[in-house]
């Protein structure tokens, strides 16, 4: 994505890309929010994030990182989508039950 720079991180995104390609996306995510964290403009990292803890079936933090990343100045309509969408998984509960995909 054009918001994510090659530094600081670029082992952190190999590895975060990696860990997402032979699906642990538990690794995934805590490598994308490292990045996150290092890159507070980057909507990129933190959706990543999002979606890796999605997939891994936290949804907690899933909804977490969507709202970080929907707070980040370059943030579409389609990110701050998912952030009001986990949101109101996890109030309705909905979110607690969803189970990683294979």
């Amino acid at each position: 994505r054009g918001d994510r720079s090659p530094e600081p991180g670029a082992d952190h995104h190999e590895l975060a890309s990696s860990f997402a390609r032979a699906g642990d996306w538990p690794a995934a995510a805590a490598e994308f929010a490292v990045l996150a964290d290092a890159v507070p403009d980057s909507v990129g990292y933190a959706s990543d994030a999002g979606v890796c803890f999605a997939m891994a079936g936290d949804s907690t933090s899933a909804a977490r990182w969507f709202a970080v990343a929907a707070s980040r100045p370059l943030a579409d309509d389609r990110v701050k989508g998912w952030a009001r969408a986990f949101e109101h998984h996890l109030k309705s509960d909905i979110g607690q039950h969803l189970k990683p995909v294979p």
